[in-house]
C-alpha cells in the first residue's frame, strides 16, 4: 500500500475514469517537441517548442481510450505514468 493521491490527482483520475472512450478501437501516435528542419550538412532551422501542447495532446489521448504511442524530444516529465513511448 501507499499513500493516498492529493485531491486534485484523484478527482483527475476519477473523472478521467469515468469519462465516455471517444477514442476506443483507434490507435494515436504523437510526437512533442522542437522541430528541427536542416537546411544543409551544417545548418538547421528550429523552434523553441517545449512540448508541452503535445504532452497535454497525450494524456487526453490517454484518457480517451485508446493504446498511444508518443515520442518526444523534450526535458519535460513523462505525461503518463505507463506510457507506451518509443
Amino acid at each position: 500500500m501507499g499513500r493516498m493521491l492529493e485531491p486534485g490527482e484523484l478527482h483527475q483520475a476519477l473523472v478521467a475514469y469515468f469519462a465516455p472512450r471517444l477514442l476506443a478501437g483507434r490507435r494515436v501516435l504523437l510526437m512533442a517537441g522542437p522541430t528541427q528542419e536542416a537546411i544543409d550538412p551544417v545548418r538547421v532551422i528550429t523552434n523553441l517548442s517545449s512540448g508541452k501542447m503535445g504532452y497535454a495532446l497525450a494524456r487526453a489521448c490517454a484518457e480517451a481510450g485508446p493504446p498511444s504511442r508518443w515520442s518526444a524530444a523534450t526535458a519535460l516529465a513523462t505525461p503518463l505514468a505507463s506510457p507506451a513511448s518509443t
